[in-house]
């Protein structure tokens, strides 16, 4: 496997990923414009996260010690957001629900696992429990066989959200009654198996992807965003968040990404920067903003995106100096 080489382009599309999921929370579109930025192409932004962040994980090898850095840093960064949106968490844990403190402190545990404790950190934990499980199960399991486990956990969960109007209301009931006590399953570790998987099938066969033709990889690219669209415009979907063809189209995007290298005189380091700080401030901005002011859809995007962006640069600039040097852990 390449190990000197850059990943600029990885750099670029992790924050254009960014962008995309703000977009998800402040609608910037209406109508079908909507359909299509956001059931359709927003939504490859995460799994695109996913498959990317195994693939630097696995991508050189993967070791028990390395497995605990990374669970650490992933703590970590789960910590600092997670005091930086504590308004927020009580509020989704314990004040919007009847129930005693106990029940509370369920729903706070079921969230810190299965959903999420701040907006957004199920990403986290989904990356902090899948990696682990990859790869203690790889000294077991091929990777594809990796793979088939992570489609027979992806391909019901799809089926009963996304395509949830086509079952009869005896198992509509079933389904509300689990997303009642589970929660969203298909925001947790679940679906983002496949995801994960993906990403270190990319970095194990990285060698011979790097082979395979320009032409071949855009047609590839080509025929799952035309497949990807077609699926998503051809019905009503109850949850958007998974469709089946997000599965080979996030690939397919890696894979594309990384035979188109990006060579141009820019700081990589703080697009990569961005992107982590945009994902997970912009549930405070966003919050704040729909609360405190009349903004919405494209003016509430791009205020949104305007303060995470500075936000970006503030923490940056404090991280330099010896008494803020821990604020490197939110990015």
């Amino acid at each position: 496997m390449e190990t000197s080489r850059t990943y600029n382009s990885i750099d670029l599309a992790k924050l254009v990923a960014a962008l995309l999921v703000v977009a998800i929370h402040t609608a910037p579109a209406t109508g079908v414009a909507y359909v299509v930025l956001i059931d359709w192409l927003a939504r490859m932004a995460v799994p695109f996260f996913f498959v990317v962040s195994a693939f630097f994980f696995f991508r050189k090898d993967a070791s028990g010690k390395k497995l605990l850095h990374y669970e650490r840093r992933m703590a970590l960064l789960y910590l600092i957001w997670l005091i930086a949106e504590l308004p927020m968490v009580i509020e989704r844990s314990f004040t919007q629900h009847p129930g005693s403190l106990g029940y509370d402190i369920a729903i706070f545990l079921r969230n810190l696992v299965l959903n999420s404790t701040f907006r957004g950190s199920w990403f986290i934990m989904a990356l902090m429990i899948g990696v682990a499980a990859i790869y203690y199960l790889s000294r077991y399991l091929h990777a594809w066989a990796l793979l088939l486990l992570g489609l027979g956990i992806y391909i019901p969960i799809t089926t009963f959200t996304n395509y949830y109007y086509y079952f009869p209301p005896q198992v509509q009931h079933v389904v509300d009654w689990h997303l009642q006590v589970f929660g969203w399953l298909h925001n947790s570790f679940l679906p983002a198996f496949i995801f994960i998987t993906m990403g270190k099938l990319i970095a194990n066969h990285q060698r011979e992807i790097m082979r395979w033709g320009r032409l071949e990889i855009d047609l590839a690219l080509v025929a799952c965003l035309a497949a990807s669209a077609a699926e998503v415009l051809s019905h009503d979907h109850y949850f958007s968040d998974l469709y089946f063809l997000l599965v080979p189209t996030s690939a397919v995007w890696l894979v594309w990404i990384l035979h188109h290298e990006a060579h141009w005189h820019i700081n990589y380091k703080l697009l990569r920067n961005m992107s982590t700080i945009i994902y997970f401030s912009h549930f405070i901005f966003d919050y704040l903003l729909r609360k405190n002011t009349t903004l919405r859809h494209l003016p509430l995007y791009l205020a949104v995106l305007a303060l995470s962006v500075v936000l970006c640069l503030v923490l940056r600039w404090l991280s330099q100096h010896k008494y803020f040097t821990w604020l490197k852990y939110a990015y």
